[in-house]
């Protein structure tokens, strides 16, 4: 069958020109000795027992074999080597040894594996390669679902960006490093194995198609400083629901989605708000809020007044029949911080559907059954969404780049100015924005008396 599978493939990448001569019985042990080297023992031996009985219809790794032989044929050149067999073995000793030179990489690599399988060595979980894009997937379909590709478009320019993703966890008020914590002789490489596994579990389908601009990405999260001046200290927003509404912005482990998010309290009812998990992109010449998630506080919490809160909110909204799907706490958050961002000069705000790998790693710690995760994963997606759809409905300063489709998230751009249909509304916009424009007020004042 490998044999086999060689000519067909080697003729359709090469034009159908003619496959190179080559003693068959030689070629399929190569072959064999190949499938080994990258995929493990394990497949090798159910080759060659199916082979022995005359059943390769039961070889239950075929999709898998037949990519790494594309790697194979895709990469060597034969007319290097001396034979073919040559080159085959050639590569097939260097596959995982040219990896392994790139560190970080590697590195990065192995946590992916974890997150697709609890199995990190599944023969199912395929490296493909051309020259110096490696692509990371998971072609299993019993527990395929929705797993995206993970893309390294250049694995040496992905190899500096990991180091400077680092850096910056090392170099910035986090609390990411503290993977690092823990007597000095522990294995620092399952440390940062574990740190790239907890970052790479938040991309989107948009994301995994290119992981160079994804660390970059996070990079940026970690050194912005929008919200420099809430970090240290709870600052006041303003009265809101009859109540001092205070701001903090808080650092999260590295098991959350950002490194830092928005924590808003009502003091005198001590209730928060839902927190909104956010990161700033530094893009250059301007910057992208991205919205991953808003989520329910566990930290500060008086039961009784929650559900009052939450009725109040709903109660001073305006009636809609579409997207009532919908947390009306969760959507007075992001109104707020819609506020903040454009008094700040943010205005393309990114806001993440599905995380699929979050997903993935649900199923693969097999917590839940498939219909609670499905429930689980529609409460998370539907509602998040609809938040943004429903305060859209009530404004025209407010427009869509994109909609969260096709491996795309949800993109929009905020006008300079923003006025709802709604009073509520619009007092929740007006306390982030108006802390914003005062703050930045404040800074051109102390630059203009320096100057």
């Amino acid at each position: 069958m490998l044999t086999t599978l060689f000519k067909e493939i080697y003729t359709r990448l090469h034009n159908k020109k003619i496959v190179p001569i080559v003693n068959e019985q030689e070629l399929e042990k190569t072959l064999e000795d190949y499938i080994m080297k990258v995929m493990g023992c394990r497949v090798r031996n159910e080759y060659l027992q199916c082979k022995e009985s005359g059943n390769l219809h039961a070889f239950q790794y075929y999709g898998a074999v037949r990519r790494w032989l594309i790697n194979l044929i895709q990469n060597f050149d034969y007319n290097k080597s001396r034979t073919v067999i040559d080159a085959i073995e050639e590569y097939g000793s260097s596959f995982y040894s040219t990896i392994s030179n790139y560190t970080y990489v590697n590195n990065l690599i192995t946590g992916i594996k974890k997150l697709y399988s609890s199995d990190e060595r599944n023969p199912n979980i395929v490296i493909d390669h051309k020259e110096k894009m490696y692509k990371i997937s998971l072609i299993d379909d019993k527990s395929y679902d929705g797993m995206p590709v993970m893309v390294i478009n250049n694995i040496e320019n992905l190899e500096k960006i990991l180091s400077k993703y680092i850096e910056a966890v090392y170099n910035t008020d986090n609390v990411f490093k503290s993977i690092y914590n823990g007597p000095i002789d522990e294995d620092i490489e399952k440390k940062t194995i574990e740190l790239l596994m907890w970052a790479v579990i938040n991309v989107s389908n948009e994301d995994a198609l290119d992981l160079e601009r994804f660390f970059s990405k996070y990079t940026s999260f970690l050194k912005d400083d929008t919200f420099e001046y809430y970090k240290h200290n709870v600052r006041k927003l303003g009265t809101f629901l009859n109540d001092d509404l205070y701001l903090l912005e808080r650092k999260s482990t590295s098991a959350y989605e950002t490194p830092y998010y928005l924590a808003f309290m009502l003091s005198n009812r001590r209730v928060e708000l839902p927190n909104i998990r956010i990161g700033i992109e530094d893009n250059g010449d301007n910057k992208t809020a991205h919205i991953l998630s808003t989520q329910s506080t566990q930290m500060h919490r008086n039961p009784k007044e929650d559900p009052i809160i939450n009725k109040e909110i709903r109660d001073k909204l305006p009636r809609s029949p579409y997207f009532r799907e919908f947390n009306p706490s969760h959507l007075i958050s992001i109104v707020i911080t819609l506020g903040l961002l454009n008094g700040s000069g943010i205005n393309t705000i990114t806001a993440y559907e599905y995380l699929p790998m979050r997903y993935q790693k649900f199923v693969n710690e097999g917590r839940k059954n498939e219909e609670e995760l499905y429930q689980y994963q529609h409460r998370l997606t539907n509602k998040f969404v609809n938040n943004f759809f429903r305060l859209m409905e009530f404004t025209d300063g407010i427009e869509i780049i994109s909609y969260p489709e096709n491996c795309s998230n949800l993109k929009i751009s905020l006008n300079k100015h923003i006025e709802f249909s709604n009073d509520f509304l619009n007092e929740a916009y007006q306390l982030g924005y108006n802390q914003s424009e005062n703050l930045k007020n404040k800074y051109k004042t102390k630059v203009l008396r320096k100057e």
